[in-house]
């Protein structure tokens, strides 16, 4: 029998834990880019090695030295058939479709939230577009590819991986959490939040990020392709006919089921409660929620 008390003390030690990780990778982050700025040698395809090196090495290290014991043990949730489930090619359509209409549900509430403040929506994707082949190739493997790749190993692997012998649900929203607010933008706070739950739940069902790697590198390819579609009657076009698919798509995966968590046992209670009595993951997301502030300040 699991020893809830014994429990609840991990659960809480493994978030503050998460919120020293954020503290000091925000803070290596900052001096991994200045250092960086010390190198003369300046072009586009070095310009996002440095990047993606002071965007992901620091908290890839951290993540590695506070949770070197935790592995990925499939054996944590109850259900073994759960367990080797494997989605084909229709299903991961189905997911990239639903988590199409998701976050471009996030990216809608976001705007009007945004326009009541009397501020603009962003598009990210359609920032600094590369003006040459070869700045177009870099741009794809480090947008498209890197990106995700190091996103799943961090946020999926490693962070949803710490945290998921304290129950599913618990490790797909906090994961998630993070995986928003790591985005340090809060254009792309919900967009991330949702995409966040379909590829933790993604993580948990199929026991692994392998699947996860490839749905998110085909969700960032696909977006960053359409930032290079100069007619917008196209990309309105494009956007409808993602939202219908995206509709049906949600639909045939909930009535399959196949995606669900709700055969995981939950072991503990809300993860609300447990966060609030974390002081040092309080003060982690404070701290990268108002850096988020600075950063989204930028883009207006």
């Amino acid at each position: 029998m699991i020893n809830v008390f014994s429990a609840a003390k991990a659960y809480r030690s493994t978030l503050n834990k998460l919120g020293f990780v954020l503290i000091t990778s925000l803070v290596l982050t900052f001096a991994a880019a200045l250092l960086m700025r010390l190198f003369t040698y300046d072009t586009y395809w070095f310009g996002w090695v440095k990047n993606d090196i002071a965007v992901y090495l620091p908290m890839i290290v951290l993540l590695l030295l506070m949770f070197q014991r935790d592995t990925w043990d499939r054996t944590t949730f109850a259900d073994s058939d759960l367990r080797r489930f494997r989605p084909g090619v229709l299903e991961m359509a189905l997911l990239f479709f639903a988590m199409y209409l998701m976050t471009y549900a996030g990216s809608f509430v976001t705007t009007l939230i945004l326009d009541g403040f009397g501020l603009g929506m962003v598009d990210v994707f359609q920032t600094e577009l590369p003006a040459t082949v070869s700045e177009s190739v870099v741009f794809f493997i480090a947008v498209g590819i890197v990106a995700p790749a190091a996103e799943e190993f961090i946020y999926r692997k490693l962070i949803l991986g710490s945290l998921k012998r304290f129950g599913a649900w618990k490790a797909v929203i906090v994961s998630s959490l993070l995986f928003a607010v790591g985005h340090g933008n809060y254009f792309q706070f919900l967009y991330a939040f949702l995409a966040g739950i379909v590829l933790g739940t993604l993580a948990v069902r199929t026991g692994g990020i392998r699947y996860t790697v490839v749905l998110h590198i085909i969700n960032n390819i696909v977006e960053s392709a359409r930032a290079f579609i100069p007619s917008e009657n196209a990309q309105s076009l494009i956007t409808l006919i993602f939202l219908a698919l995206g509709i049906a798509s949600v639909i045939v995966l909930l009535i399959n089921q196949k995606f669900s968590l709700r055969q995981y046992r939950a072991t503990l209670g809300s993860s609300a409660v447990f966060i609030l009595q974390s002081p040092v993951f309080v003060t982690g997301l404070l701290v990268t929620l108002a850096y988020g502030v600075y950063a989204t300040s930028l883009y207006l």
